[in-house]
């Protein structure tokens, strides 16, 4: 019996000792990952055209933005924006976004709870009412949403991915 019990605890801690060294080795992997050359940060207008399929010009200045380092890892991509009110009917032409008005107080619960989200990320300073556009892609786990003001001169933006 002593030798069962002695073969149990073996592979236990044989698992144990496994999933360390995998979470270790991950872990030391994405860091090294996200440290080297290979993976450049975007600057806000290669961030902008990859999303909106359009150079920014003229009344749109990406202000702030957060990248994802390592795609499908990194969940999102954050974006404070001011605007014009013709480029956002033209973000908005590109693909089936719901529209919600949110004011202050509903708002908490359309804004993603992640503690990636940067502290610069706060669509509350947006005014009283705030137009709400969620799309979510047909073929994949991605939800884009944009919080706009009333006149659609700014937004935030967040593409996440689950």
């Amino acid at each position: 019996m002593a030798a069962i019990y002695g073969a149990i605890a073996a592979v236990v801690l044989f698992i144990a000792l496994a999933g360390i060294a995998a979470f270790r080795f991950a872990s030391s992997s994405y860091e090294k990952i996200a440290s080297t050359k290979i993976i450049q940060k975007r600057n806000g207008r290669e961030i902008y055209t990859a999303i909106f399929g359009w150079k920014p010009e003229g009344c749109t200045n990406v202000l702030n933005l957060r990248d994802q380092m390592v795609p499908f890892i990194d969940c999102c991509i954050w974006l404070e924006v001011q605007s014009c009110p013709m480029e956002i009917k033209r973000i908005l032409a590109k693909g089936a976004y719901e529209l919600t008005k949110s004011d202050r107080s509903e708002l908490s619960l359309q804004v993603p709870d992640l503690s990636e989200k940067p502290q610069w990320w706060d669509p509350n300073d947006l005014g009283d009412t705030i137009l709400v556009f969620t799309y979510h892609h047909p073929d994949s786990d991605r939800v884009q949403r944009l919080f706009s003001n009333s006149d659609s001169t700014r937004f935030y933006f967040c593409d996440l991915v689950y």
